[in-house]
């Protein structure tokens, strides 16, 4: 059974990523006034799709033996038998989250790292089923959380 988990989204990124799409729309318009109809489209296309594309889509499933990370055009598989450590950090490192409260998530041979920023990151370590109890000890749970209840 897939376990899925949307991404906690800070407003400040969330006010970034909406001020793109305005100032698309307006450079856009202003290609489209005076003739330029390819430039007009490729900017609505980059401008204003992509944001939303990026917000709407970001998320986490858990699905058999795989974590599944999604972001916009990204997409990262990795092995849940793979990783080695999940811990809660704050940075601004890039990532498919969109939210700067993020879990760092340490796995294979090479020691790479994820950044996922769940809504509930309990949960999601719970769901991971990794870690033991000193992977709960490092990640309290979200008392603000209002989302499903599984």
């Amino acid at each position: 059974m897939d376990k899925h988990h949307s991404s906690k989204a800070d407003p400040l990124l969330l006010l970034l990523l909406m001020t793109i799409p305005v100032l698309g729309f307006v450079a856009s318009a202003l290609c489209l006034l005076s003739g330029q109809n390819v430039l007009g489209f490729l900017i609505f296309i980059i401008m204003i799709v992509w944001p939303a594309w990026i917000t709407l889509s970001t998320s986490y499933t858990i699905r058999g033996e795989h974590l599944l990370a999604r972001c916009g055009p990204l997409r990262y598989k990795v092995k849940l038998t793979d990783i080695k450590e999940v811990v809660p950090v704050k940075t601004l490192r890039p990532g498919p989250a969109l939210s700067w409260d993020k879990l760092k998530i340490t796995y294979g041979a090479d020691n790479k790292v994820l950044f996922v920023s769940p809504a509930d990151k309990y949960t999601f370590v719970f769901d991971l089923g990794i870690g033991g109890e000193e992977a709960f000890d490092q990640v309290a749970a979200d008392d603000d959380y209002e989302g499903p209840i599984y």
